[in-house]
């Protein structure tokens, strides 16, 4: 959760609205082990873009669902081109 809230606090100091996944790459480490990897764009209310990020999240498979056990920001240069 600090993650997220690290994250998240400053955004609403700079009015964000919303974010948008541009990307999405999925590394297979085991059967029920991967790496997901989201290049996203942040927007303020009026619509203006805040800037584009990419993080990774280390998630696992449970009996019933895939859940997030870590994340980790990622540089975006280091993601690839986005479109």
């Amino acid at each position: 959760m600090t993650f997220y809230k690290d994250s998240r606090e400053p955004l609403d100091e700079r009015n964000y609205d919303h974010s948008e996944v541009v990307e999405t790459r999925i590394t297979a480490l085991t059967a029920d082990r991967a790496l997901v990897s989201k290049a996203f764009r942040r927007y303020a209310k009026d619509g203006t873009l805040l800037g584009e990020e990419a993080s990774v999240y280390i998630v696992c498979k449970t009996s019933d669902a895939w859940k997030i056990r870590g994340a980790l920001w990622q540089e975006l240069k280091y993601f690839g081109k986005l479109y």
